[in-house]
């Protein structure tokens, strides 16, 4: 009797970390890009007309998008953010994320 216990329980333990392996966590995600430097910034999200301005410490964020957070294979999405300091594809792998440019 005590051996079936053990062997149940090592069969139970087995099964309980094979879902947790491969479990998938979805969440909304936000992400964002500020302006850490000391001026001003044109920029726009997927588009080459750079027509909104970010001033110092200040962000803008793209929100309400689903991000799949897997453990068994990465998974990401991309946000093309074009700027006068820079063209970017920021590739977001977590719920909430922040990104600083100067």
């Amino acid at each position: 009797m005590h051996k079936y216990f053990i062997s149940q329980f090592s069969f139970l333990i087995a099964l309980a970390l094979i879902f947790s392996a491969t479990s998938c966590t979805k969440c909304t995600g936000t992400f964002c890009v500020k302006n850490v430097g000391q001026s001003s910034f044109v920029y726009s999200w997927d588009s080459n007309q750079l027509l909104d301005t970010l001033k110092p410490n200040a962000e803008t964020c793209q929100t309400g998008f689903t991000v799949n957070i897997n453990p068994t294979y990465e998974e990401y999405l991309i946000f093309p953010f074009n700027s006068s300091v820079g063209d970017y594809m920021f590739e977001v792998k977590e719920c909430n994320s922040t990104v600083e440019l100067e």
